[in-house]
């Protein structure tokens, strides 16, 4: 039998490493943005599109703010021992932090970071060859990585299972639809680049297959 500590404890740093692993792909993914998409392309956003960024941007970063800043200060981040209750997270460097916490940080300032981008920059814009709609491949960049991410922190909610014998996670299924969610979502970024409609088609097919 594996004890619910233990249990807790792997998930804990599953979550913690994922979140790193988003934060990552997503600074990837913005940089092959930029770089395959012709110069041309790469706009600054105005009028309705720039305006509904900035809307987003300010509800973003106000509840982030008002939602985390109170928990930064309980956390004592300058040094003040810890309550009994952040004693028990996982440690990085002096501060102490969960995987849970860790991934809804990572989700909320790439969002927030996202958004800077769009309005104080020339952002990567290309129209989708079959549905001629304005693709922002910067939100596509965005959704990649958090997609999966979520997907794997509401997979770990869920209790262990008991076969009869033992409790144990079914891991597998989890990465796989975390891994999945993120795939379906990335054809998102690749259908501008798609000119053949066959081609278009078969990448929604991979979208909703996956999804």
């Amino acid at each position: 039998n594996i004890s619910l500590d233990d249990d807790v404890a792997k998930v804990d740093a599953i979550l913690f490493r994922a979140s790193s692993y988003a934060a990552i792909v997503w600074i990837v993914l913005v940089i092959f943005a930029y770089w395959i998409t012709p110069p041309e392309h790469i706009e600054w956003l105005d009028g309705t599109e720039r305006n509904a960024a900035l809307v987003e941007l300010s509800i973003l970063s106000t509840a982030v703010a008002m939602k985390h800043g109170p928990l930064f200060w309980e956390m004592n981040l300058l040094g003040v021992k810890p309550t009994l209750e952040l004693s028990r997270r996982s440690t990085v460097g002096s501060l102490r932090i969960s995987g849970l916490l860790a991934g809804g940080l990572v989700v909320q300032f790439v969002a927030v970071a996202t958004m800077i981008i769009m309005v104080s920059f020339p952002v990567p814009v290309l129209v989708d060859p079959i549905l001629k709609g304005r693709v922002h491949l910067i939100r596509w960049c965005e959704w990649t990585p958090l997609a999966g991410l979520m997907t794997l922190m509401t997979e770990c909610i869920d209790a262990p299972e008991f076969n009869g014998k033992e409790l144990s996670q079914p891991w597998k299924r989890k990465f796989r639809d975390a891994t999945f969610e993120s795939l379906s979502t990335f054809c998102g970024f690749i259908f501008p680049f798609c000119e053949n409609i066959f081609v278009w088609a078969s990448f929604m097919l991979v979208s909703c297959v996956t999804y």
